[in-house]
């Protein structure tokens, strides 16, 4: 099966836009002045919730359009794309527990632990970089004659 190409760029390009945003207000913010700004916070989280589904919709698009076997929960989506070289082991590892992260996000917003997600925005992002560039060198593996 062929991988809906526009819907996987369409997907990276708002990816690129919340990590390019997340770089542009952590830049030289504090944890102490994050902490302390509501606001920062709520733009922090949301561009984090929106990468860390765009990750999970990619993963599940691929499986799906492949007809790789279906994951029992989203965190067994980038699992499943190491089984299938797709990404490496060691971004599978990196990616453990993005999805309850951002499961958290979503729906545990009065329990959210502004350290995992200041450091998440600030040390994190290059996991979301590296899966970018996992599933397109990977694309152009499996579509190239």
């Amino acid at each position: 099966m062929v991988v809906d190409r526009s819907a996987i760029r369409r997907r990276f390009a708002r990816l690129e836009r919340s990590i390019a945003k997340l770089r542009q207000i952590t830049e030289d913010v504090s944890y102490d002045d994050y902490v302390g700004d509501t606001f920062l916070q709520d733009v922090v989280e949301y561009n984090l919730q929106i990468a860390s589904q765009i990750v999970l919709d990619v993963s599940t698009h691929i499986i799906a359009e492949q007809g790789w076997e279906a994951p029992d929960s989203y965190e067994q989506a980038t699992v499943i794309l190491g089984r299938h070289g797709v990404i490496p082991p060691t971004l599978v590892e990196r990616l453990h527990g993005m999805a309850g992260f951002r499961n958290i996000l979503v729906h545990g917003y009065l329990e959210v632990d502004q350290g995992i997600v200041f450091t998440a925005a600030t040390d994190h992002l290059e996991d979301y970089e590296l899966f970018v560039a996992a599933v397109i060198a990977w694309l152009e593996r499996v579509e190239s004659p």
